[in-house]
């Protein structure tokens, strides 16, 4: 059965489920001044409604962002459909995010992620740190498919697009604590002074997140772990001069010493773990240590400080332009400790101490040059550089009568820089039609210093001198030229349909993990994905319920994938190569309804089918290749849905909230080679929350995962050494209070 058959073959049951909430709708009488909020989006870096955006957009206003009792953007996952969220656990904030099945979960700082997330305007560079905070913010964004033209770099799968709330220039605050099972306490507040001078308004935020009992119990050290001690804190200035010019500067500081994800043993009888050491995996050998038990026997512990500026100036050049200048800093220390054979036994863990920076700059002139004719025009320049210090531990148990401890000692640096020059512009050239053409251009220059040294005695001697290209750096770049092409229709004030053409790229680059100068001096090419996609959006009831549907069709080329070769030293090791195309083709349904007063509805259906087209590759380097094509691509499930409902009551003095979400995805691999353990099985999970709200104040209580799901959120098998995998949270409830004023 083709692909096209069998999503249409789909589409009447989604059009069952909708139809089944516009029916009631339609028979219940108007009621005077009920429509649902408009929703303001800034997906192509203007101001606009979602409902006129002529591409695949899902946001979350800062209502529902504040009602939605979420931790982190994980626990959002269910606001746009194809969309997976997974915590991978080897770093501090680091998730592995999927859209439409484009995705990345290597921790290592040499490569890009392929979607991206955006805070206030600046891309983050790295998968480190994107598990963003959900608190005081204004919306966030999610635009599926490749958004190569405005937000360009590497952004192939999409954009998580997050901007926070600007200084009120008014006394105000919002004061919430939080206190849950497993001894969790938040606190939260952001406040807002007075503007001073009558040009400058400040806010400052604080955010402190703790967790002193985690949900695995460690038999090894008699604790329960991961724990977490999160810290954040800014501060944020608007000045406004004058009418015409706005500078807002915003710095923040985190301090993450939580620790990394407990992990459990699912090696198999053909690992080395397995066979030499007996240490098979729970299915096996091991039945007392399942999801919440582990004997880990290395400390897990992780430490992450973040500084980062943003600093963005606004001037408005008469009534249609305005220039925006856009800077952005991030820069990190860290410090992470993992057990990767996820047992007692001395087999292979890691210390990895990192330093990252980068810089962004951002020119870019937008507005209306005629009545029908908008452009949105641009210059940008990154520079970024990481250096990594890794101490590997591996295979005490087998030297142990010859040394105490065996390492491998590893240094890389990697200095990334790119420019670009992009546009878009949008020509009304009827009442009704819009053409909208963009493109941008870039160019990037990589390059990578690696040592690799082998410690057997343990005390710094380097006996085995692996290579050496610190100073020998590996070069190279790359320039693409990445267009977008769209038409949408206006077929009323309330229906649009819109089709679209876009293509993005994810930058070449070379492996930091390399383990030996082969694979050091080898360096990989963009990949790159075109889209397909036709939509509609549509507003009814007078604006009662909103209707959104896209369906989509992508191409991926040049696909880098992670490719096992022989390694004269360690004996295999991982490269990246441009070894795959693969296809994407699916359908996607929103829609979110007011079908009385004070209840709330929003669902969204994703349908996806994603495989491998072409898929070969030598991996012994001996000129036989061999067909991959059959395996499924990783965290792309054929369906996702959600829904999410709240309904509102006036209770004596003040409002009652309860509300609730459930959000379904299907079977999904997390591991490359599909292995069954890395298998992530079709399930569902269930929040929910009742809340009073009283003048000022708020309480709140909820409960997450309800039904106390335990699928796989990360998994890694390194091949004929040892396999482990991570799950997701069990089920967690906790209480609320906020108290806001302004």
């Amino acid at each position: 059965m083709s692909t096209a058959i069998r999503l249409f073959k789909r589409i009447p049951l989604v059009a069952a489920l909708t139809g089944g909430l516009l029916a009631p709708g339609q028979g219940i009488a108007q009621e005077a001044g009920l429509a649902l909020e408009e929703v303001i989006v800034t997906a192509r870096k203007r101001v606009e409604s979602l409902q006129d955006v002529s591409q695949s957009v899902s946001a979350m206003t800062a209502s529902e962002i504040d009602s939605s009792f979420a931790r982190d953007i994980r626990d959002l996952e269910g606001m746009a459909p194809n969309l997976i969220i997974d915590r991978i656990g080897a770093g501090p904030g680091v998730s592995s995010i999927s859209i439409r099945g484009v995705t990345h979960q290597d921790v290592e700082k040499s490569f890009d992620p392929a979607v991206g997330v955006v805070l206030d305007g600046i891309f983050l560079g790295t998968n480190t740190g994107q598990e963003l905070q959900v608190f005081d913010l204004e919306r966030i964004e999610v635009l599926r498919g490749p958004q190569g033209t405005l937000f360009g770099r590497n952004s192939i799968g999409g954009i998580i697009n997050v901007s926070r709330t600007d200084p009120t220039g008014e006394w105000g605050a919002k004061l919430r604590g939080t206190y849950g099972d497993y001894e969790r306490l938040d606190l939260e507040a952001v406040v807002n002074l007075p503007k001073a001078f009558d040009v400058l308004s400040t806010k400052l935020t604080f955010v402190q997140r703790e967790q002193d009992e985690g949900f695995v119990r460690n038999v090894e050290f008699r604790d329960d772990v991961p724990q977490v001690d999160y810290k954040s804190y800014g501060i944020n200035f608007m000045l406004t001069p004058t009418e015409a010019l706005t500078v807002e500067y915003t710095y923040q500081r985190e301090e993450d010493d939580s620790d990394t994800a407990a992990t459990s043993n699912i090696s198999q009888p053909g690992d080395l773990l397995c066979i030499a050491l007996a240490r098979c995996g729970r299915s096996d050998t091991e039945p007392e240590l399942g999801r919440l038990v582990t004997d880990q026997n290395f400390s897990n512990f992780q430490t992450m400080e973040l500084d980062a500026h943003t600093l963005e100036v606004n001037w408005e050049l008469g009534d249609n332009l305005t220039l925006t200048y856009l800077y952005g800093n991030r820069d990190s220390d860290e410090q992470t400790d993992q057990d990767f054979d996820s047992t007692s036994e001395d087999f292979f863990s890691t210390r990895r101490i990192q330093d990252y920076e980068q810089d962004s700059h951002e020119l870019r002139l937008a507005g209306n040059l005629t009545d029908d004719f908008h452009l949105t025009a641009g210059l940008y320049y990154w520079d970024s550089e990481y250096t990594l210090n890794q101490t590997t531990f591996f295979l005490a148990q087998f030297l142990a009568p010859v040394t105490p401890d065996t390492t491998i000692l590893a240094l890389a640096n990697q200095e990334t820089e790119a420019e670009a020059a992009f546009f878009e512009a949008d020509w009304a050239f009827s009442e009704t039609w819009t053409l909208t053409l963009g493109g941008r251009y870039t160019k990037e220059d990589k390059s990578l210093g690696l040592r690799n040294d082998f410690d057997f005695l343990g005390d710094g001697t380097v006996i085995i001198p692996s290579f050496n290209i610190f100073d020998d750096r590996t070069e190279d770049d790359w320039s693409e030229f990445t267009p977008k092409a769209s038409l949408s229709w206006h077929a009323t004030d309330d229906m649009m349909f819109y089709g679209i053409y876009s293509k993005g790229f994810r930058s070449g680059g070379m492996n930091g993990r390399a383990g030996g100068e082969l694979s050091a001096r080898l360096t990989y090419d963009p990949e790159f994905v075109e889209m397909y996609e036709l939509g509609m959006k549509s507003s009814w009831m007078n604006n009662r319920l909103q209707f959104n549907m896209a369906l989509f069709y992508q191409e991926y080329d040049d696909k880098q994938e992670e490719v096992v070769i022989p390694s004269p030293v360690v004996g295999q090791e991982t490269v990246t190569l441009n070894a795959a195309e693969a296809s994407m083709s699916g359908a996607e349904f929103e829609l979110r309804t007011l079908l009385t007063q004070g209840w709330f509805v929003a669902i969204n259906v994703g349908l996806l089918d994603a495989e491998y087209d072409d898929f070969e590759v030598d991996q012994d380097f001996d000129g036989v290749t061999e067909d991959l094509s059959f395996l499924e691509l990783r965290r792309a499930p054929e369906y996702t849905a959600s829904i999410n409902s709240a309904y509102d009551w006036n209770i004596g003095a003040g409002t009652a909230t309860i509300q609730g979400s459930y959000r379904y995805r299907d079977d999904q691999y997390t591991t490359f080679g599909n292995e069954p353990m890395g298998l992530s099985e079709a399930h569902g999970i269930l929040d929910a929350a009742i809340s009073y709200q009283y003048e000022r104040w708020n309480f709140r209580l909820f409960g997450r995962n309800l039904t106390d799901e335990e699928e796989t959120s990360a998994a890694l098998v390194v091949g004929g050494l040892f396999s482990f995998q991570a799950t997701r949270d069990p089920r967690t409830w906790g209480a609320q209070i906020t108290y806001e004023f302004q």
